[in-house]
């Protein structure tokens, strides 16, 4: 779960990654109500099993049901580790188009934030996540050195061409 937000008294709106669909922006009428079918309401930061009703032409799915699996408690009791699961929430809510799923970057998103219950993994995790999204999105640079590299030239990193690059030296 992303992102939440009030719809009504008793329903909200929420912003979902999901493994099979990507990112899913969907509606969960009666979400609030005591006894619905989403186990005590939808909550950013967790995971769950989720039911919709996801149709081709239509931004927002219909959210029939969520069973709560997982919540990352170190994202709710340390400041650094909420500050870093709030950054993978937000960037997976901008960066991806709707209904463009990357599994990968689903399983290095859960894995990142799995590990930050563990204090000190979070920046860690933080930037484990960070290089997963550039690679999955195409914006990795290429790191492995030129194959033909000779003892006279010198190696640096070639923004504009994402690339590591060898030269000689002036």
């Amino acid at each position: 779960m992303l992102r939440t937000w009030d719809y009504s008294e008793t329903s909200q709106t929420a912003s979902l990654f999901t493994r099979e669909h990507g990112s899913v922006r969907g509606l969960a009428k009666g979400s609030r109500r005591d006894r619905s079918s989403f186990s005590g309401g939808l909550e950013t930061l967790t995971l769950g099993e989720l039911g919709a009703s996801i149709k081709p032409n239509s931004e927002l799915a219909t959210l029939t049901d969520w069973d709560l699996r997982e919540v990352f408690r170190a994202a709710r009791s340390d400041l650094l580790a909420h500050n870093g699961a709030m950054m993978i929430a937000d960037v997976l809510h901008h960066a991806l188009r709707p209904m463009d799923p990357h599994q990968g970057l689903f399983d290095a998103a859960l894995a990142s934030l799995r590990a930050m219950d563990e204090p000190v993994a979070t920046p860690g995790a933080v930037l484990r996540f960070q290089w997963a999204l550039c690679r999955e999105l195409g914006f990795a640079p290429r790191l492995e050195l030129p194959d033909a590299l000779r003892a006279t030239e010198i190696v640096h990193f070639s923004p504009s061409q994402g690339a590591v690059v060898a030269s000689q030296p002036p």
